[in-house]
């Protein structure tokens, strides 16, 4: 996201300068009015940083992500390991977990998760399948 918005951002700034240069050679007063008007309206469609707020994070399936354990690491025992647009290149991200959570991670299927935004702090929401052995009853 930032990166498209600073490239929209240069492109902006490239226009409004050509157009600042454009008035103050413009020796009719007509055109130069319009090119003010025009240059007044690129103004106002500047282009605005990028946020997460108020957005709807996008659920990762087993074909674009998964969270894995790792054996070796000793602050991070789970990673979250996210495919880009790049052919054979991945993103891995440590996550902050406790045994609670990792002792369930571990008995249960990882089936998807999605990166959430709280204010100040990223939150990842595990769905896990768990397979339950249901017994015959006794009597009815």
């Amino acid at each position: 996201m930032y990166k498209s918005y600073k490239q929209q951002y240069r492109e902006w700034k490239k226009s409004v300068v050509k157009l600042e240069k454009a008035i103050k050679k413009c020796k009719d007063k007509r055109k130069r009015k319009r090119l003010e008007h025009k240059l007044y309206r690129l103004k106002k469609r500047e282009p605005s940083s990028p946020t997460v707020n108020g957005k709807i994070p996008v659920m990762f399936d087993y074909r674009i992500g998964s969270i894995e354990f790792s054996h070796t690491a000793k602050e991070f025992r789970l990673w979250m390991r996210i495919s880009t647009l790049d052919k054979n290149k991945r993103i891995l991200i440590p996550l902050h977990s406790y045994a609670y959570a990792e002792r369930h991670l571990k008995e249960w299927k990882i089936k998807s998760f999605q990166i959430v935004y709280r204010p100040k702090r990223y939150e990842v929401h595990v769905v896990v399948e768990k397979e339950v052995v249901v017994a015959k009853p006794k009597s009815v």
